[in-house]
């Protein structure tokens, strides 16, 4: 099922609202649609409140514009985004600058799960699930 979202065409970034879900409950992010970052990554504020450790997960890299610094990386159950859910999605726990506004980043590894349309024209997201057999 196709399903969208409306952004704000006057805006610098696309902000996505996303639900992450934990073993503690959910809680609403707000996100930046990514299309250049690999992985999705989300505040360790945000991953606390839904019931992970963020130290419990795996030590990565991640590559900035400006460093490489460390995370850590982890799964969570479920991650709802412009009208559709990725199970068991990996997430990097890595706090972004408190001026950024944001929650995290909505990156590559939810997004391949969907054929994925940025209308600039009507500034809509467009999400249809991939059936790959």
């Amino acid at each position: 099922m196709r399903t969208s979202a409306k952004f704000d065409l006057f805006e610098t970034i696309i902000y996505v609202g996303a639900e992450i879900h934990g073993p503690q409950g959910s809680i609403i992010a707000s996100l930046a649609l990514d299309t250049g970052a690999s992985n999705t990554i989300v505040n360790s504020d945000i991953i606390r409140a839904v019931g992970y450790d963020p130290a419990s997960g795996t030590e990565v890299r991640i590559v900035t514009g400006s460093a490489t610094p460390t995370a850590r990386e982890l799964v969570v159950e479920k991650l709802d985004a412009i009208g559709q859910s990725v199970h068991d999605l990996c997430v990097v726990c890595y706090d972004l600058p408190e001026e950024s506004g944001l929650d995290g980043l909505l990156g590559l590894n939810f997004l391949r799960h969907f054929d994925t349309e940025i209308n600039y024209s009507n500034g809509t997201l467009v999400l249809k699930p991939l059936h790959i057999s």
